[in-house]
């Protein structure tokens, strides 16, 4: 659809090819989209056609909606489909909430009745973690990508005000739903400008603004490829009226593509193992806000780059508002053959679906951390043998605890005995044997404990992930690493100076190392990091990966820290290979 100005100055919207079924279109056989589709076959270039409605008639009930966009999509494949560079459909609707599913289910439907081999395609808003599980189940539904609406966040009738980092959220969380049924999952970045980020009062916003959200996305594991909203309008149309501040817009997206091919494909084309699960919850999106974002801050500030992994239906339960009753042993069986290590950031209670998956996947050898002070429950499993002990100081009791010390020491960071001290925090408290404990309260009762649950393991932190990063972090460390090696897992670098605004990327392979480390601040950082999984009767090679020169020789060491500066607005790359495979 297009518009043109009409006659009492309103805009009338036609269709841009010759319609039969749109109320007004053009009258040519040489229109937009056959100039395009000649121009993709050229070049060899995939074509997906964006659909809606009959915009251009405004008397048109949405009741008829549907019908419409059906129309037009068989009329647009009637039409071009003899053109090899068609391959698919979009729906230009967008939503935000679980009902968005329901029309995805039907738009799909109609296109793959059109031509199997037809792709499908939608952009959906996500911040509730329920429909990126349902859209996921979703048989017809090929490729999906995920607006992260970051620069959106700061129009007037919205201001969220999202940090650049929650990019990165968003994309894990589209990515942990998608890659369970192998999807196509597109990440997205957005250049407008609204108040405060706007330049020269115009739908522009600045270098800083646009190449930060590329670091972010490309830190996620997962996604196929990246989209942008909006080129055409944002900067290709204001390279004339405004050139030179265009200019930089336009060189924040080429720079911001060059920094997404290296960590995508060489830093964070590997997951990390560790994942926020979330599961099912029709009433209580407010989860993601106060459980979920604050959790993968507080370990991004610990150099911990997280999977965001949603509660996905199983087949056959995937219609809302239907309550899912069943298991989704695909999913299940997606966890434990990628050796997850599954986090439960302050998550209450469970519906019959996770608690039974949650007991299924501990039962045959995985591993789940839940951080508090709400530990779940369930009606699938037995609280007491899940977690290895009873509550004796529940959340209701308002009780607070402002130290605990190390009673067995999970790792090599932290010592038996060792205190720490912290603001008055209002935690739970249990009573375990005394082999599961790993750290206690001052009363005796245990803050951080163990415990072998048939072929798996379960770990309990009191304290909120925020808290727990933010008073004993090392201690969280050693858990992490307790618990990854439990699956055969290891962390290539621990991370020291990380802060909020900020985002992580590694990965480890055939005894090389990477890192990428970015920084959404206008100021400079500094960081230490320590690499974990190097040979120390080895030397290494230090190589900046953004220019592939050798920084520096460097001999592994136990103690050794690697000082790091990351400029603002910026990011660093860094690898670390053995010089005996470089000789050879």
């Amino acid at each position: 659809m297009s518009t043109e100005p009409g006659g009492t100055g309103s805009p009338r919207i036609h269709a841009v090819w010759t319609s039969k079924v749109c109320k007004r279109a053009v009258d040519t056989p040489d229109d937009r989209i056959a100039k395009m589709l000649r121009l993709a076959d050229t070049l060899g270039l995939p074509s997906i056609i964006s659909v809606t409605w009959d915009g251009s008639d405004t008397e048109l009930p949405n009741t008829r909606y549907m019908g419409s966009i059906q129309a037009i999509t068989e009329e647009l494949w009637n039409l071009y489909g003899h053109h090899p560079s068609l391959v698919g459909f979009y729906s230009s609707q967008e939503g935000s909430g679980t009902y968005f599913a329901n029309y995805v289910r039907e738009f799909c439907r109609g296109v793959k009745q059109l031509n199997q081999g037809l792709l499908t395609m939608c952009a959906p808003n996500i911040d509730d973690p329920l429909l990126a599980g349902y859209l996921s189940a979703i048989d017809e539904l090929d490729i999906v990508n995920y607006q992260s609406p970051i620069m959106t966040s700061y129009r007037p009738d919205n201001r969220r005000l999202f940090p650049n980092r929650r990019a990165k959220d968003v994309t894990s969380l589209s990515a942990g739903a998608t890659n369970v049924r192998n999807k196509i999952t597109l990440s997205h970045v957005e250049f407008m400008g609204y108040i405060e980020n706007r330049i020269a009062d115009s739908y522009l916003t600045s270098y800083e603004n646009i190449f930060n959200q590329f670091p972010a996305v490309a830190s996620s594991y997962g996604p196929d490829g990246i989209t942008f909203f909006s080129y055409f309008s944002c900067i290709y149309a204001n390279s004339k009226k405004l050139p030179i501040e265009t200019r930089q817009a336009a060189l924040g997206v080429a720079d911001g593509m060059k920094a997404y091919e290296l960590i995508a494909k060489e830093i964070a084309d590997r997951s990390s193992h560790i994942a926020v699960y979330i599961p099912y919850n029709d009433w209580c999106i407010e989860r993601w806000t106060n459980c979920i974002t604050p959790a993968t801050d507080a370990l991004c500030k610990l150099g911990i780059s997280p999977d965001i992994i949603p509660f996905v239906p199983p087949k056959g339960e995937d219609i809302l508002p239907y309550y899912p009753m069943r298991t989704n042993v695909e999913q299940l069986d997606f966890l434990l053959r990628n050796k997850y290590v599954l986090i439960l950031p302050d998550i209450s209670g469970m519906q019959e679906t996770d608690s039974e998956m949650l007991e299924a996947f501990v039962r045959t050898g995985g591993v789940v951390i839940a951080f508090g002070p709400r530990i779940p429950y369930g009606d699938r499993f037995d609280r007491t043998k899940l977690w290895g002990a009873e509550e004796i100081t529940p959340i209701q009791a308002n009780r607070k605890f402002e130290q605990l010390s190390v009673f067995r020491s999970p790792g090599k960071r932290t010592k038996q005995g060792e205190t720490f001290s912290f603001d008055p925090i209002i935690s739970t408290s249990w009573n375990p044997s005394v082999e599961k404990r790993i750290a206690v309260f001052p009363n005796g009762s245990a803050a951080v404990f163990s415990n072998s649950y048939q072929h798996g393991r379960t770990y309990v932190v009191s304290l909120s992930v925020r808290n727990a990063v933010e008073s004993f972090p090392d201690l969280v460390r050693d858990l992490l690493d307790e618990a990854l090696h439990t699956c055969g897992v290891e962390r290539p670098f621990d991370v020291y100076g990380m802060k909020e605004n900020m985002d992580v990327a590694m990965s480890s392979r055939d005894g090389n190392c990477s890192i990428m480390l970015a920084n959404y601040g206008p100021d400079p950082s500094s960081l230490k990091i320590k690499p974990l999984v190097l040979d120390q009767k080895d030397g290494y090679t230090m190589t900046d990966m953004k220019s592939r020169h050798i920084v520096s020789e460097w001999t592994a060491d136990s103690s050794a820290l690697i000082d790091v500066q990351v400029e603002g607005n910026n990011f660093v790359a860094i690898s670390l290979a053995p010089r005996s495979k470089i000789s050879r």
